[in-house]
């Protein structure tokens, strides 16, 4: 845990972000895993997933080689600002700084990479959280290749990538080793958060494994990666 953010707490961070309470219920269930286990290289999965499943029962695999939860919201409750809050807290909290975020398609992609970067937005994620010394750095899967990764004009560095695109062009997953590669040999500890609501699934937040892929009568999902 960090000592130079002290109020920013769940609450704090929810009443900043004017949360709603599915938002709200889903930021604290997320502070109560990462609290209850130590996310670190090498981390004994096994353990983790006993400790996730004693909180949470419907959670019984991560189904990755790492720690990867799913967080079930109605649609239009505002998965993407759930998002922020999640980065907010994660950074605030425990000095996670490197995020990769996966949209499922270039409509839903294009839409995060303004939400995340553009703060004269009215639907900016971060409007109204006053820790970043600079603004996050977005990096996306059209410029990764060419834009510099400053270590001094932020603190946040956020990936996104476009699965469809990657499904267009007859890509593979080369191009995520690349980034793989530049940010977990500083930052090797990493997680996942999805944030969807599958048909049959509750309404309710939700904690489970990261199967979300799986179902294709998912609505429209956005995958969060967080390296330390």
């Amino acid at each position: 845990m960090r000592s130079d953010f002290p109020l920013y707490t769940t609450d704090y961070i929810s009443g900043v972000m004017s949360l709603r309470k599915p938002q709200k219920e889903s930021l604290k269930i997320l502070a109560e895993i990462v609290n209850s286990v130590q996310l670190r290289k090498g981390m004994n999965l096994n353990a983790a997933l006993g400790a996730v499943h004693a909180m949470y029962p419907i959670c019984s695999d991560f189904e990755r080689e790492f720690l990867s939860l799913t967080f079930a919201l109605a649609t239009g409750v505002g998965k993407t600002r759930l998002m922020g809050a999640f980065i907010a807290y994660l950074y605030t909290q425990h000095n996670i700084r490197n995020f990769f975020v996966v949209a499922p398609n270039t409509t839903i992609y294009e839409k995060l990479k303004k939400d995340l970067s553009d703060n004269n937005s009215p639907q900016y994620v971060f409007k109204g959280l006053g820790c970043f010394s600079a603004l996050p750095q977005i990096i996306t899967d059209d410029d990764y290749r060419e834009k510099p990764i400053s270590l001094f004009k932020s603190d946040i560095h956020i990936f996104v990538y476009n699965i469809d695109k990657f499904n267009k062009e007859g890509a593979n997953m080369r191009r995520v080793s690349v980034i793989r590669s530049r940010t977990t040999s500083s930052y090797p500890t990493r997680y996942s958060c999805w944030a969807c609501r599958p048909a049959h699934w509750p309404s309710t937040p939700t904690c489970s494994a990261a199967r979300t892929g799986r179902h294709t009568n998912a609505g429209p999902a956005t995958r969060l990666s967080a390296m330390r």
